[in-house]
């Protein structure tokens, strides 16, 4: 259940902020590889619960 709910989760953050790092004028290379680790993150959740689910 922990890794459907992790899923879960992940799903909802790659839909509503994955692919949003703020406005670009401010973004530096700390908050770009901030983004990337979570976005990694929350990639390889999904993907452990399609392992389950499959």
């Amino acid at each position: 259940m922990d890794t459907l709910h992790k899923a879960r989760q992940a799903r909802n953050w790659i839909a509503h902020e994955g692919a949003s790092i703020g406005a670009i004028w401010c973004v530096d290379r700390d908050r770009i590889l901030q983004h990337a680790v979570k976005l990694r993150a929350a990639v390889t959740d999904l993907a452990l619960s399609d392992n389950v689910i499959s």
